[in-house]
């Protein structure tokens, strides 16, 4: 999970051969719990593996489409989301600012 500043906050989906277990947001979790699941800090294997950044779209979070994630980092793929700052479900605060 990536927890810079309250600016830049996401999380980072890749292949791992460990056991996922629940993963506490802390200060990222949001009304809903969606039982995102991982392994902190799980070696990386392979190289130059293909990226996808996923957006979670206005008002969203970075783990709404886990599911997604989960089943690409599955597939070999490094999926990245990261929270749009001031349009997401905790921090509504730049939402009517921004352009759509």
């Amino acid at each position: 999970m990536l927890d810079a500043d309250p600016a830049l906050s996401g999380a980072i989906w890749y292949s791992c051969a460990a056991e996922p277990t629940h993963v506490a947001l802390g200060r990222l979790s949001v009304a809903a719990d969606f039982d995102l699941k991982g392994v902190k800090d799980c070696p990386v294997t392979g190289a130059k593996l293909p990226l996808v950044i996923y957006s979670h779209g206005r008002g969203g979070f970075f783990g709404q489409q886990h599911d997604t994630a989960e089943a690409l980092a599955d597939a070999g793929f490094i999926v990245a989301a990261i929270n749009h700052p001031g349009d997401t479900v905790g921090d509504p605060s730049r939402r009517d600012t921004l352009s759509v």
